[in-house]
């Protein structure tokens, strides 16, 4: 509304130095036309809330993948360059930085006890971490580092069979979106923008947020019934080919 009492300054008072600054951007807003653009109809919304910004006009621009390079690809042709197994399912997952507490790899974590492994034969990570404790995981675990190179990162999605992100907070990532163009169904929690483009039973699922065991469940379901997620992940594809390619 109009800030104060600030906790980011462990404030006490009205008239702090966030009622100041707020006062400062009123003024500045108020003297221009701006134009908001919005990668997801959820930030949008937390736009039209804002006491600052609620009366301009909002576009939302959904982020974009290059279609071209995050497709479809031979699943063996990319296990076996990166040395995963052949045979059986491979959940994919992964962050920038695997233990930051935003990306909820934690809930992941807790959510792969209660799994059924008959049908699992790995879960590969993409992102830095050094204390991640895949060795601690029921089911073969790999860790691929943080991969910076597009054609790399579309051959790991390739690899999997669906993609899990566990974010706790989030805008609209990309890594849902490169997935899903990759034909890969996406399950994640309910959380920012990413009903936007997981559509449940149709392109992926959705977990209630912060909570591992319906992930768990979520993500379980998939793993029994392989056409469903076969058929999943061909409508991700053609989504993400409607409302996200470059």
């Amino acid at each position: 509304d109009r800030c104060g009492v600030c906790p980011e300054l462990g404030s006490q008072t009205e008239d702090d130095l966030s009622r100041a600054i707020w006062r400062r951007k009123r003024k500045a807003y108020a003297a221009r036309r701006i134009h908001v653009v919005a990668p997801s109809r959820w930030l949008a919304e937390e736009v039209r809330r804002s006491s600052l910004l609620g009366e301009q006009p909002i576009t939302i621009i959904p982020n974009g993948v290059d279609i071209s390079v995050f497709k479809p690809q031979d699943q063996s042709a990319a296990r076996a360059a990166l040395g995963l197994p052949t045979e059986g399912t491979i959940i994919l997952a992964g962050a920038g930085h695997l233990e930051d507490e935003r990306k909820g790899i934690s809930y992941l974590f807790d959510a792969i006890q209660s799994l059924s492994a008959d049908s699992l034969a790995i879960i590969v990570f993409l992102g830095d971490g050094r204390k991640t404790g895949l060795d601690r995981l029921p089911v073969p675990a790999k860790g691929l580092g943080y991969v910076d190179n597009d054609l790399e990162l579309a051959r790991a999605y390739a690899a999997a069979d669906l993609c899990t992100i566990t974010s706790i907070y989030e805008n609209l990532p990309n890594m849902a979106i490169e997935a899903m163009a990759c034909g890969l169904p996406v399950v994640a929690f309910c959380t920012g923008g990413m009903p936007d483009v997981i559509k449940p039973g149709r392109t992926g699922l959705l977990a209630r947020w912060k909570d591992s065991r319906d992930l768990a469940a979520q993500v379980g379901w998939l793993l029994d019934h392989p056409e469903e997620r076969r058929a999943m992940g061909i409508a991700a594809r053609e989504q993400v080919e409607r409302e996200h390619s470059l």
